[in-house]
């Protein structure tokens, strides 16, 4: 069975949400965040991050490369094929979704007001924030563009795209800016974070520390 580690709102959520997507079973391991300073999980992942994927031999960190890893092997909808009008955009906006998107909003939460709450001695950086929240604004209205006429990323449906992007969304609602999301963005986010298996993603991080999921 397919091992997930897993720490409550970090990038693993991504793998999480396509898991329960694909009606996979996994094994799924919760970690308290920062997972590196649990030694067990050192162990296991030197690097001491998650998402933390074990499927048999194999062994993969990026959670986008996970998603697509997942939805491909399954030949789900969630992925693109290459013999899609879309192929090249449903690559592109996975990976927009974690290098245009995640990427700044990890250092304007680092550089902020929580992570000085929560670091003894650390201040906070208002100009690197600042920073670094316009650009995710700036990939946001990248977001707002491609969604015109449109109501998902690529390839008419709902794909790993959608989760990489709204992985995104839903860190930046979670510092406190759910306000500042163009209409249209906030509109598609509710409608992909209204789907069953992303509801259901509340429930397993509440659960124990360890779960199987058939």
């Amino acid at each position: 069975m397919i091992k997930l580690y897993h720490a409550p709102r970090a990038r693993s959520l991504r793998v999480l949400w396509t898991l329960e997507e694909l009606h996979l079973g996994y094994d799924l391991v919760l970690l308290s965040y920062p997972p590196r300073m649990e030694p067990d999980f050192i162990q296991e992942n030197p690097h001491g991050t998650v998402p933390y994927l074990v499927d048999g031999a194999l062994r993969m960190n990026e959670s986008v490369a996970i998603c697509q890893y997942l939805a491909s092997r399954a030949a789900s909808p969630l992925a693109c094929r290459p013999d899609d009008n879309d192929y090249g955009q449903w690559l592109n906006w996975n990976v927009f979704g974690e290098a245009s998107m995640t990427y700044p909003l990890s250092v304007a939460f680092h550089y902020g007001d929580w992570y000085e709450r929560h670091v003894p001695g650390c201040s906070k950086y208002p100009e690197i924030v600042r920073y670094y929240l316009d650009a995710f604004q700036d990939a946001v209205a990248v977001i707002e563009a491609r969604l015109e006429g449109r109501t998902y990323l690529a390839c008419d449906r709902f794909t790993t795209a959608d989760i990489s992007v709204c992985y995104s969304l839903f860190l930046f609602e979670m510092m406190g800016f759910g306000d500042q999301i163009p209409d249209v963005v906030s509109d598609y986010w509710r409608s992909c974070s209204a789907r069953e298996s992303y509801r259901s993603l509340a429930i397993i991080e509440a659960g124990p520390m360890r779960q199987s999921r058939k």
